[in-house]
């Protein structure tokens, strides 16, 4: 599991350059191919919403849920009975 200090940063000078209306953060780079990270409080209003916009680390892109349907999905993948070889 990767922490946020070893997610990718973007420096302020290329944050103009590479973040748009159609990437909203930094995190968000990997949201076409699947890679991202949810973030989990983008969604959350006021002092308790995503503090740090552009340069989170994290997708700004993913619906709401999706951080809980992908925890939901890994863990049925660790729990499934693996096939016999």
């Amino acid at each position: 599991r990767q922490q946020p200090s070893q997610l990718p940063q973007l420096k302020p000078s290329d944050e103009s350059a590479q973040l748009g209306p159609e990437i909203p953060s930094a995190g968000s780079l990997g949201h076409s191919s699947g890679t991202c990270k949810p973030c989990a409080f983008f969604f959350k209003e006021g002092e308790h919403g995503c503090i740090n916009g552009a340069n989170c680390a994290f997708c700004h892109l993913c619906e709401l849920g999706e951080k809980k349907r992908r925890k939901k999905a890994n863990k049925a993948k660790r729990i499934a009975p693996q096939p016999l070889q």
